[in-house]
């Protein structure tokens, strides 16, 4: 496992202890292999936009799975929601789309050069706040390396957050950043 700033191994969890109560050290090694390549790439050589997306279209099993990933490299972790939604209660709703954004570039440079593992993203996409998550990532990933975990699909080239179902689905063709589907 790498150390986000040595490029070091770190100690896993102990082989009998569940990774926050979801996956043992076992699956919590395949989920690391699974990502090992794009998360080498990213602290090596990230590109224009530092932000690896982890994508998986079952919410439980992708924090379960970032769970493991967190416990593995021991990343900074911002959750969204929870820091996000206590900052626009001191908001008036017309400002929401300025104060999210503006939020979000503050707080992820707050925690450069990363890598952070950013979680419970789903706040972003709501209406009120009128906003393009994936820009906003992109945008906030020029300064500091981002691991986000996205509930969603990644098919044929086309990024989605949410199910065709969900209310605030939406489609992204091309997204012009580094992807890898959870198993």
């Amino acid at each position: 496992m790498l150390d986000y700033n040595a490029g070091t191994r770190v100690s896993p969890v102990p082989e009998s202890r569940p990774v926050f109560g979801f996956l043992n050290q076992s699956m919590a090694s395949e989920v690391v292999h699974t990502i090992s390549a794009a998360v080498d790439q990213l602290l090596r050589d990230p590109g224009y936009y530092a932000c690896l997306v982890l994508v998986h279209y079952d919410v439980t099993h992708l924090a379960s799975q970032g769970s493991a990933v967190l416990a593995t490299y021991r990343w900074p972790h911002l959750s969204v929601g929870q820091e996000l939604s206590e900052a626009l209660l001191q908001e008036q709703p017309s400002r929401y789309p300025t104060a999210a954004s503006k939020w979000l570039t503050d707080r992820v440079s707050s925690l450069s050069p990363g890598p952070v593992q950013v979680t419970a993203i789903d706040l972003l996409f709501g209406p009120a706040l009128d906003l393009d998550p994936l820009i906003l990532f992109r945008q906030a990933s020029r300064t500091t390396r981002l691991v986000i975990l996205w509930p969603g699909t990644y098919l044929n080239g086309v990024l989605s957050y949410a199910v065709p179902e969900h209310g605030h689905y939406r489609t992204w063709p091309k997204p012009d950043i580094q992807i890898t589907t959870l198993q």
